[in-house]
């Protein structure tokens, strides 16, 4: 309810569906999950009110930024998780960086003075993780590069 998206359950059942989809069209798909860099720290030192508002303005981010064939949805906490329909990895890498410097440029001043809220993106492809669990686990993975990387960041498993 906060972020008036779809949640984990619901990404889940529409993930299913898509892949199923793809499966009969020949098509592939792109999932890219988002988590929020230093959420913890926002929380800790400004309380949840504003991480929450932190959140919905992402929220409307992401919903702005995506296509209308494809899905955001609040992954839990401060992750995020987008189905990029039509798309290989080469088209849902480019969109995610779009949405990342989207959200590293979005203003949240208003907020806290000098706030600077950034994401690491990971990607993956149907192309090349065709079931539910393993195109989760590989974008994950790719999530967990890009926070090893140093955030701020888009990695993608081929």
């Amino acid at each position: 309810p906060l972020t008036n998206l779809g949640n984990r359950r619901a990404f889940d059942e529409r993930l299913q569906h898509e892949l199923s989809r793809c499966r009969r069209d020949g098509t592939y798909l792109s999932l890219a999950i988002l988590d929020v860099d230093y959420f913890k720290d926002v929380n800790d030192h400004y309380l949840h009110t504003v991480g929450d508002k932190v959140l919905v303005r992402i929220a409307d981010v992401l919903r702005d930024e995506i296509r209308d064939i494809d899905y955001v949805a609040r992954w839990g906490g401060e992750e995020f998780a987008v189905l990029i329909t039509n798309s290989e990895l080469e088209v849902a890498k480019e969109a995610s960086e779009r949405m990342r410097e989207r959200i590293a440029a979005t203003p949240f001043d208003d907020l806290v003075e000098d706030m600077k809220i950034t994401v690491s993106i990971g990607v993956a492809s149907s192309f090349h993780y065709a079931d539910h669990a393993g195109l989760l686990v590989a974008a994950d993975q790719a999530l967990y590069q890009a926070k090893s990387a140093g955030r701020n960041r888009m990695e993608s498993k081929p």
